[in-house]
């Protein structure tokens, strides 16, 4: 009889150690589980590398290219689904724009085939207009493979929306910009692209960026087009101008920034940014930082340039900014010969800066994000970072991590008095895992908690897609919806 009961002791023991290394085990695997939801048709698809704010007479949109072309929908309303392949994301009128969407012709003129029109690869917007950034593509007959041709920026600042929401251009889009201005038979190139037959691919020396702030009148964009590169080459700074084109005549104004100087009292320099002038058309930076500028933020009266491309603020629709998030790197030795921009490599420590009403700063790192930083979004009570490394030829180093902040936008620390990365009480770390490049996150209304706000990511992956970590049916837009309470497919 005791050694029945010892026997049965020790197989309870048994089975509840079991139980607890089993659980310990798949614990993750049934949360992960219990997080998954039914997916939604997906209705805004591709790669999608911006979400822009535009304001139409009182009412904002959200503006992006995306299957169908320019797709937008209005930036307070959540999606209102009507039938399954339906969204609140309307599609911009083709015949409204100044090219026709690209596609590939097989019975072209005088029996040649070849690629037709454009694809809008980014949209950007200052306070009043929006611009579209587009490429034209050939075949290269003795490779036998696609190739870039011509790069050109498109402006328009008058619009329209009707009752049922419908956007209309009132006045005809201007191509501000092409892959070269010739003016006195002087060339200028804004959109370099270099065939790197090493690796077979082709690379661009240029981006345009822009605030994409809450308030209109915070909102600038601008062109890079070159990179840094010590002793050889300096990076031309354009800022775009509604629909005036980027120079007008055979003199360029222009201003050299020496890495000592302010050229502007409206701009301010932070550590770890560069400063370039508001006035001048065209500015040419030297090499001085070693770095290039892909993001502008604005805080405090002053506009802030970083050589990051993930830059965010605390700023609400109304009130001001009081504090910056960046992307930074580790070290100081980020290497100037890394064409691939947009690049996130090597910026993997999240850094705040904030500055009062004079030109002074207070730096702080403020965590590793693990991997490699590509974009950030604030709510009122969580930082959102968005990783994505793309240097790399596979996706591995991706997905959409968080830190809590304070009502301040000061991060909220624990009780080693450190910032750290917070658990999802959503399902996103399931739908924007790691697998996944993060292209670009917005949040509508930064103003809200971020259970109560909505909030947009685009995602991606480089691979072949066989992978089971990957859908080539996830690559486009999705979004948290308060209604809905989890992250799924737009």
């Amino acid at each position: 009889m005791k050694a029945f009961m010892k026997k049965r002791f020790f197989n309870t023991i048994f089975t509840i150690l079991l139980a607890v290394g089993l659980s310990s085990c798949f614990d993750p695997v049934f949360y992960n589980i219990t997080q998954d939801v039914a997916p939604e048709d997906e209705t805004v698809s591709g790669s999608i590398n911006s979400i822009i704010r535009y304001t139409v007479g009182d009412k904002e949109i959200l503006v992006l290219a995306a299957d169908g072309g320019l797709r937008y929908k209005n930036a307070e309303t959540q999606n209102v689904r009507s039938g399954s392949n339906n969204s609140s994301w309307k599609t911009y009128n083709k015949s409204l724009l100044p090219f026709e969407l690209h596609h590939f012709e097989y019975y072209g003129t005088g029996g040649a085939y070849n690629h037709e029109g454009q694809t809008i690869i980014k949209v950007a917007a200052d306070a009043d207009t929006l611009y579209l950034v587009t490429i034209e593509y050939t075949k290269d007959e003795a490779e036998g493979k696609t190739v870039p041709q011509t790069v050109r920026i498109w402006a328009n600042s008058s619009f329209s929306l009707s009752e049922n929401g419908s956007l209309t251009s009132t006045s005809d889009w201007v191509e501000i910009a092409s892959e070269s201005y010739d003016s006195s038979k002087k060339e200028y190139n804004f959109f370099t692209l270099i065939n790197e037959s090493r690796y077979s691919y082709w690379y661009s020396d240029f981006n345009v960026f822009c605030s994409n702030t809450p308030q209109k009148e915070h909102r600038v964009a601008y062109l890079r087009n070159g990179y840094v590169e010590k002793d050889e080459e300096r990076a031309i700074y354009y800022k775009l101008n509604g629909t005036t084109p980027l120079i007008a005549g055979s003199e360029v104004a222009k201003t050299v920034w020496d890495g000592d100087k302010y050229v502007s009292t409206k701009m301010a320099f932070l550590s770890g940014s560069t400063d370039i002038s508001d006035s001048p058309a065209m500015i040419i930076a030297d090499n001085s930082t070693g770095l290039d500028i892909d993001s502008v933020a604005y805080l405090n009266g002053n506009y802030y340039f970083f050589d990051s491309i993930a830059v965010t603020t605390n700023e609400t629709k109304d009130t001001d900014a009081t504090i910056i998030y960046y992307g930074s790197t580790r070290t100081s030795n980020r290497s100037t010969q890394d064409h691939s921009h947009i690049s996130s490599s090597n910026l993997l420590s999240l850094t705040c800066e904030s500055a009062g009403s004079s030109i002074t700063s207070t730096k702080t790192t403020v965590l590793d994000a693990g991997e490699d930083i590509s974009c950030l979004a604030m709510t009122k009570d969580s930082l959102f970072i968005g990783r994505a490394d793309y240097t790399l030829s596979s996706t591995y180093a991706g997905g959409v991590v968080k830190m809590n902040v304070n009502a301040d936008g000061t991060p909220l620390l624990n009780s080693n008095n450190s910032a750290y990365l917070a658990s999802f009480t959503t399902n996103a770390a399931i739908q924007l895992s790691s697998a996944y490049q993060i292209f670009t996150l917005l949040v509508a209304d930064p103003s809200k908690d971020e259970l109560d706000s909505i909030i947009y990511s685009s995602i991606g992956f480089k691979s072949s897609g066989t992978s089971t970590a990957v859908n080539y049916k996830n690559v486009g837009l999705w979004a948290y919806y308060p209604s809905r309470g989890n992250w799924n497919r737009e």
